[in-house]
């Protein structure tokens, strides 16, 4: 069973605001500093948040404490070692932010803990895990002009699936998006609101990589 522990969690304890991200395309990765995903090589996924925390309300410590409650409960449930925290501190550079970071062993993992759709495999793997993705057109992330359908992608790429508009910076360069995607830079993307009649579910977002 799937449950939404961590945003529900948060959600408690926080006066929650997301910052917009405003960064441009850029040729090099430039660090985040919105809430957002990390994926390496090897598919793990870090999850920062950064949010707005008043410590005169709010005590951090005692946020360390339930997030970690909320991890013994989900690792005695399932039986895995996949979620750690990575640390929960107040910012060192801007006042009244709250900076968390959570280490999630893979895609699955950070789907199973949040209920939040996300996947980072090939493009040959994406079709086992239940994706229907055949009608989906993509946009050639250098050229705006050129586009590729699904069909025509190259099996041994790599494909992002996200059901949230949360930036994600991610180990290979971007080659295609769905409409509904904003590159950031070469490697960081980030989910935008589509207008109907398009074809692509509002809060899903696909991209592919090398």
């Amino acid at each position: 069973m799937q449950r939404k522990r961590y945003a529900g969690l948060l959600a408690a304890f926080l006066s929650i605001f997301i910052v917009a991200c405003m960064a441009g395309c850029g040729t090099t990765k430039e660090p985040l500093d919105v809430t957002h995903l990390q994926i390496d090589e090897a598919g793990v996924v870090t999850h920062t948040m950064i949010e707005d925390f008043d410590t005169s309300v709010y005590d951090v410590a005692e946020l360390q404490a339930m997030i970690q409650e909320e991890i013994a409960d989900y690792d005695n449930e399932f039986q895995t070692g996949n979620v750690s925290l990575v640390s929960a501190a107040m910012s060192e550079t801007e006042s009244n932010k709250l900076i968390v970071t959570m280490q999630f062993s893979d895609a699955s993992a950070y789907s199973d803990f949040n209920d939040i759709d996300l996947f980072f495999g090939t493009v040959a793997e994406v079709g086992e895990k239940g994706y229907t993705l055949e009608d989906l057109v993509f946009t050639d992330a250098s050229d705006a002009t050129k586009t590729v359908g699904f069909s025509e992608l190259d099996t041994s790429g790599h494909i992002l699936i996200v059901e949230e508009n949360i930036p994600v910076e991610l180990p290979y360069k971007v080659l295609y998006t769905s409409g509904n995607v904003e590159l950031l830079d070469k490697y960081t993307v980030s989910g935008t609101e589509q207008p109907e009649g398009t074809g692509v579910a509002n809060g899903f977002y696909y991209v592919i990589t090398k």
